[in-house]
């Protein structure tokens, strides 16, 4: 044999066989984008779910307090001999401030990093 090659020769690789690759490609590229925009979205809304939840405790934990305040002043109709130990043990454990006046109404007043939520009774 006068060819010298031990095999048959070799073909360049088929377009057809480049083309399917970079489909693949562009579709994998395609859908990590919509799972990492999945994510991000769920992570979002989530966010801002927890958020909302938070602040509507706070503000019922607020009121409470208030109410509570406002149930110790009525036994007695002053705020000097009002039993107020249990209510600013809990004010003081949630991080409420309480102002308390001669007369009623009642306002405590509850402080996070982020916002302060005002009750009164």
């Amino acid at each position: 044999m006068a060819d010298g090659g031990a095999g048959p020769p070799q073909r360049p690789a088929a377009r057809g066989e480049a083309l399917g690759l970079r489909l693949a490609l562009a579709f994998l590229a395609v859908a990590l984008a919509a799972v990492a925009l999945l994510a991000g979205l769920t992570a979002a809304f989530a966010a801002a779910d927890v958020s909302g939840l938070a602040s509507r405790q706070r503000q019922e934990l607020t009121t409470a307090i208030a109410v509570a305040a406002a149930a110790a002043w009525e036994r007695d109709d002053s705020w000097t001999s009002a039993d107020l130990s249990p209510v600013l043990d809990l004010a003081a454990r949630t991080g409420a401030a309480m102002l308390t006046r001669s007369s009623i109404p009642c306002w405590v007043r509850m402080r996070s990093r982020k916002s302060a939520i005002s009750a009164r009774v």
